[in-house]
């Protein structure tokens, strides 16, 4: 609705030579933060998201938010302007997402009744939260069958990222648009394309530091002395390498930063639309305060997965979205995986082995509850 061209990939169909889209459930992936949709086929096809939700009988769609390197595109503003940049997560769940499903269910042909299944990661789980709260008249709630979430970021009041932390605490949003400009936020570009598969190949370790620094997550977690490497297959780190970071607002960056100073005294944070300061605000909302996204309205069955490594994701921050859901009727689960971390979800062993299956099994429930009661018989 505001213009934006976004890039879409398919999978239509699996392996199978003579498989078609035709009767496959279509689900939607959201990559998260730096990322593009290139993240869900990273790993191949036995390990990816992408490719084993199109073997299990899937058709498959990868988004690319407003702004990463496949969507940086609009009708009428051009992406060297700061206009172009003016967005953070709110827009991609108040537009960006909504649209995405709506063009799915135009090329699949779908049936009146046909919805659309989603599982985000990351930056994915904040916009997807946000369309599910901004659907005043659940027309969005209507098109959706299910939503799995990993690495969920809503709340981040107790988020223990140095990046963000620095962000949020050493400066205000001013200080930081002045310091990281109204565009883009660490785009990528020839020379990180050529030096970051380089770096990787000569030194894992560094590579995984540098990329894990970038999604604003250290992994490596000094707490646990946990060596940066551990449930990464190293030899993918090249191509990791090659399309992270695929670009970001500003803007977004510092929507991030904000819910981190929303923690207050009594140990709660806020998951609010992005603040502009309290005269801005009175203009826009009506209010000096922005608006909360309000949960507790959302009644599509959302699945968490989340890990107790996760300096984003934090166990008292994901605590919270759950109980939330839990409290509105929509949480279907939530499960908390040990040594796991942000992009482990996504890039690790822990993905493919231990959460891929089980998200697989909740897709079938909620859009194919023939094939789901056959795998548990």
């Amino acid at each position: 609705k505001d213009e934006y061209l976004l890039t879409m990939h398919r999978i239509p169909h699996g392996r199978d030579a003579g498989s078609t889209s035709n009767g496959r459930p279509p689900l939607l992936l959201k990559h998260g933060v730096l990322d593009s949709s290139y993240t869900w086929v990273a790993n191949g096809p036995n390990q990816s998201l992408g490719f084993l939700a199109a073997d299990a009988g899937y058709d498959v769609w990868m988004g690319n938010n407003r702004g990463n390197s496949f969507s940086e595109k609009h009708v009428r503003v051009h992406p060297s302007t700061a206009t172009f940049w003016d967005f953070s997560f709110h827009e991609m769940g108040k537009f960006d997402l909504p649209a995405e499903i709506t063009c799915i269910l135009r090329y699949t042909d779908a049936k009146p009744e046909q919805k659309v299944a989603i599982v985000a990661h990351s930056q994915g789980t904040s916009q997807t939260l946000a369309a599910l709260s901004l659907d005043d008249d659940a027309e969005l709630a209507k098109k959706v069958s299910t939503v799995v979430l990993l690495a969920p970021v809503a709340f981040l009041g107790h988020a223990a990222s140095p990046m963000l932390e620095f962000y949020a605490k050493a400066t205000t949003d001013d200080e930081l648009f002045q310091m990281l400009g109204r565009r883009s936020f660490m785009h990528s570009t020839s020379f990180l394309k050529v030096a970051f598969p380089m770096m990787c190949e000569e030194n894992p370790e560094k590579c995984v530091l540098a990329l894990w620094e970038m999604v604003s997550i250290p992994d490596h977690d000094w707490r646990f002395n946990l060596d940066p490497t551990y449930n990464i297959n190293t030899t993918r780190l090249p191509v990791y390498a090659s399309f992270v970071p695929a670009g970001i607002s500003t803007k977004a960056l510092v929507h991030f930063a904000q819910l981190m100073r929303t923690l207050d005294q009594t140990g709660q944070s806020k998951f609010q639309q992005f603040d502009y300061g309290a005269e801005k605000n009175l203009f826009i909302y009506g209010a000096s305060e922005p608006p909360e996204y309000n949960l507790s309205r959302i009644s599509t069955p959302i699945s968490i997965f989340s890990g107790e490594r996760d300096a984003l994701g934090n166990n008292q921050d994901v605590n919270t979205l759950a109980e939330t859901l839990k409290g509105a009727g929509s949480l279907v689960k939530a499960w908390r995986l040990p040594h796991v971390r942000h992009c482990d979800f996504i890039w690790g062993s822990e993905g493919y082995m231990k959460v891929y299956p089980t998200t697989l099994e909740i897709l079938d429930k909620y859009t194919r509850p023939q094939v789901f009661a056959g795998s548990n018989t």
